[in-house]
């Protein structure tokens, strides 16, 4: 069962056994990546060999202040070094997702993530990837990811 950990309108932040599924839905926040670190503290701690993201943008204007691009920056250092690997999967047509799609880019060639890190535009295809590379430690398939993505809601108030 998917939980969710975090939820502004149409973002939220979940997890399941050893995954993080983050949906953005609107301009990324500070405060969602700091959920997104959280619950992979969590993670860490009850699946000490690893986890990994699936962290899917389905809508919103891409604006990656300052203080967005350093916390992006400290949590991709820090999840780059622990975790299994993270799947970027960027669902927004035309220029807004080449923009999005550009900045995972440029976060991933400067953090340089000991993990594998990728930036897809299907979902099942990076739901197959990530669950590869998630296996050793909690057994997944590409179907599973998915069935775990669905079972986030697609909408709710703010929580913490």
């Amino acid at each position: 069962m998917t939980t969710v950990h975090w939820a502004s309108g149409g973002s939220l932040v979940g997890s399941e056994r050893n995954l993080t599924i983050a949906r953005w839905d609107g301009v990324p926040t500070v405060d969602q990546l700091r959920a997104i670190g959280a619950a992979n503290d969590a993670i860490a701690t009850t699946h000490p060999g690893g986890g990994g993201l699936l962290n899917v943008v389905i809508g919103g204007t891409p604006r990656f202040d300052e203080a967005l691009r350093t916390e992006a920056m400290r949590l991709a250092r820090i999840e780059g070094a622990r975790g299994l690997g993270a799947a970027h999967v960027v669902l927004v047509p035309g220029l807004a997702g080449m923009t999005v799609r550009t900045f995972f880019s440029t976060l991933t060639l400067v953090s340089q993530p000991k993990s594998p890190t990728r930036t897809f535009d299907d979902l099942d295809a990076a739901a197959s990837w990530l669950a590869e590379r998630l296996s050793p430690v909690v057994r997944w398939s590409g179907r599973e990811i998915l069935r775990a993505w669905n079972q986030l809601p697609r909408s709710l108030g703010a929580t913490r």
